[in-house]
């Protein structure tokens, strides 16, 4: 079974499988040494990482894609899922959370971010900065925003209606700061 696999991830203890290509041996254990999905041969008993070749870090102007997983009144939290690939890059996202600042949502004047998005919102937003401490992102453009929203009452899936999210099953009309791209 083959796993993507970070460096320095743990992939077997050296009594079950032996170092392969591109892992090491420490303290018992076989880790990977590059970016790339593990393959575990069990006629030689060694474990091989096949790393990615174009990888890059993220960086200040990737678009990512993301899970609303917190909003507060000055800043939305967001898990990370997957950046957009630019010419046959792949980017290694080292880390799995980010946040919006309210000043980053919107152009307009924004007097509650609950208006803007809800826990569970998919986020399609630019990264605006790569920090030691975390990633911040920006949706202040027309094609960034909520790609896909759930209603805030019944959880279903939003059809964009006009400049709304209509919920087909309840009926509730719900604000969103909505991408450009969704199509209702």
């Amino acid at each position: 079974m083959e796993k993507v696999v970070l460096p320095g991830e743990f992939l077997s203890t050296e009594e079950e499988y032996a170092e392969g290509k591109k892992s090491y041996s420490a303290d018992g254990g076989v880790y990977a040494s590059v970016l790339g999905t593990s393959e575990y041969s069990k006629e030689n008993r060694d474990v091989s990482v096949n790393g990615f070749k174009n990888v890059r870090r993220l960086k200040r102007g990737d678009i990512v894609y993301g899970r609303v997983s917190i909003v507060k009144d000055n800043m939305v939290g967001i898990d990370l899922l997957r950046a957009e690939p630019k010419k046959g890059e792949r980017v290694a996202m080292t880390s799995s959370y980010a946040a919006i600042l309210v000043r980053n949502v919107s152009r307009e004047y924004v007097k509650n971010l609950r208006e803007f998005f809800r826990i569970g919102d998919v986020v399609r937003a630019k990264v605006d900065g790569v920090k030691p401490y975390g990633i911040d992102l920006r949706t202040d453009e027309q094609d960034l925003g909520v790609v896909e929203g759930y209603c805030s009452n019944c959880r279903s899936k939003l059809v964009k209606a006009g400049s709304e999210f209509k919920c087909l099953a309840c009926g509730s009309n719900e604000k969103r700061k909505i991408a450009e791209q969704v199509r209702g």
